[in-house]
């Protein structure tokens, strides 16, 4: 008996006419690259409902790597910006071109984008362990502000790069990442991954897309930083 497919970001059984895949990262990121950069892209189970749910973040995030590339390798990102950009309501003035028709600035709803790397980090999380995260269950941010990030987003940064190996979705130029339980006092020379506990308090995760953008997603079990806080009072 074939065994029944679970959603990667709502948990739940599929019915196989609502059966659709995830890909990690979305296709359009591999604009103006060979086809063996794709090779090995990490796919997961998704419901239509949910599929369709994220679709518009797709083409977000992809306006977003076109329009702060620097690299050569994306240039064929960065014309595809322009004329998806070129296509929307100028009313909206989401943008500018300079007068050698390079786009020379952008608004992007940040939501949208912490919307993306949530659901990548998401579908990692079940790759990677074989259930969804329940929302329910853990809060999810994202930090997507590399110019301002913490002493503690530092440390955890650190945590990652030291601790772990990292992996990659098709090809390490487009995606590669990290993703770990969180555990203070953790010593692995080996670089091998954690086994989640029952009932972990912290996942962390880093992803580096395209070399032109990077953001940490934190999920941390609801209750827990106030257990932390009150933890801390009680030794004061």
């Amino acid at each position: 008996m074939k065994k029944q497919q679970i959603c990667y970001n709502c948990g739940n059984p599929i019915d196989e006419k609502e059966l659709t895949k995830e890909h990690v990262p979305a296709k359009n990121l591999f604009e103006g690259y060979d086809e063996k950069y794709k090779v090995n892209r990490i796919t997961v189970a998704a419901c239509l409902k949910c599929n369709g749910e994220y679709s518009p973040t797709d083409e977000d995030f992809r306006n977003m790597i076109g329009a702060i590339a620097k690299r050569k390798e994306n240039n064929a990102i960065a014309e595809k910006t322009k004329r998806s950009l070129l296509r929307k309501d100028p009313q909206k003035q989401t943008f500018s071109i300079d007068n050698i028709g390079k786009i020379s600035g952008i608004t992007l709803n940040e939501i949208t984008v912490e919307q993306y790397h949530k659901k990548n980090f998401k579908a990692l999380f079940f790759d990677k362990y074989g259930r969804a995260i329940d929302e329910n269950e853990y809060d999810i941010y994202v930090n997507i502000d590399e110019d301002d990030w913490s002493h503690a987003t530092l440390g955890i940064l650190g945590y990652l790069k030291d601790l772990f190996k990292r992996f990659k979705s098709g090809h390490e130029d487009i995606l590669n990442y990290s993703l770990q339980p969180f555990r203070l006092g953790v010593t692995n020379p080996s670089q091998d991954d954690l086994q989640p506990d029952e009932n972990e308090n912290m996942f962390v995760g880093f992803f580096e897309y395209n070399k032109e953008h990077a953001s940490l997603v934190i999920a941390v079990r609801k209750g827990y930083l106030e257990e932390l806080k009150l933890k801390r009072a009680g030794n004061k």
